[in-house]
């Protein structure tokens, strides 16, 4: 039997978000390839779980013009609103601050490390871990919040 995935389509003021589009290949494979050595070091994982788990990576003339941000906010709003997901998760490595940055700047709160978590390059590395809370107990958080 076929399944039904339903279209989902996430807007903010300059960003469409989507699910990939075999359209979209040519695209994505050449804002990877330009983006190689700027990728390589953080990689992404996304894996199912009863919660979501957010990888993310964007391309480096992208990078530090807010995209990110932005992007992370609307997925977590949806995430907890039209997905009534109670718990999203991520995790970096502790040198790429500029991820931790954003993740902070999101509403995600640390939650410890993960040793050898994600395997990098043939290399195991280890990761710090945050989550975003619908209803979090730890104290303030915005996220998914506009």
């Amino acid at each position: 039997m076929f399944s039904f995935r339903p279209k989902i389509r996430i807007t903010t003021d300059r960003l469409i978000l989507r699910p990939p589009m075999h359209l979209d290949f040519k695209n994505w494979k050449q804002v990877r390839h330009l983006s190689r050595d700027f990728l390589t070091p953080w990689d992404i994982r996304r894996g199912p779980t009863q919660c979501g788990t957010l990888g993310y990576w964007i391309g480096e003339e992208y990078a530090r013009r807010g995209f990110m941000t932005e992007a992370i906010n609307a997925v977590v709003q949806y995430a907890f609103i039209d997905l009534d997901l109670s718990r999203i998760e991520s995790a970096c490595l502790a040198d790429n601050k500029p991820s931790r940055g954003v993740l902070e700047k999101c509403g995600f709160k640390y939650e410890g490390v993960a040793q050898a978590y994600i395997q990098i390059n043939g290399r195991w590395r280890t990761h710090v871990l945050y989550s975003a809370l619908r209803y979090d107990r730890r104290g303030k958080t915005h996220a998914g919040i506009e």
